[in-house]
């Protein structure tokens, strides 16, 4: 019986084509799931960079007694620092500057930019 196992080595073609076809069944199961979240992500980043830039806005419209500063060109909002920010420009009120493009006007109206998912 030992001499039978020890004697035989390799695969089997069958063998082999039977690994490949369930390779090609998980592959096809787990590829779109993975390409599918991959869009989800980006979308679910601009919703929350949505967020943080409204309760800048609200921040910024607060001290400003009603209006901001308008970034009334699409572009990325810079985080700004220091003494000479004034104090209704939402981007005091940033941690990092934006991932992603917005237009925000005087009135504190806040709309997706050029290249931004929200936008799809």
């Amino acid at each position: 019986m030992k001499s039978l196992l020890f004697n035989k080595k390799g695969f089997t073609l069958m063998e082999i084509l039977v690994v490949l076809a369930i390779f090609a069944v998980l592959a096809g199961i787990v590829l779109p799931n993975v390409l599918n979240s991959i869009g989800k992500g980006e979308r679910t980043a601009a919703l929350e960079e949505e967020h943080n830039v409204v309760v800048a806005i609200g921040a910024a419209m607060k001290m400003g007694n009603g209006t901001v500063v308008a970034y009334s060109t699409s572009g990325k909002i810079p985080a700004k620092s220091g003494s000479g920010v004034a104090d209704n420009d939402p981007g005091k009120y940033l941690i990092n500057a934006t991932e992603f493009e917005w237009t925000i006007t005087e009135n504190g109206v806040l709309a997706p930019g050029n290249n931004n998912p929200l936008n799809d």
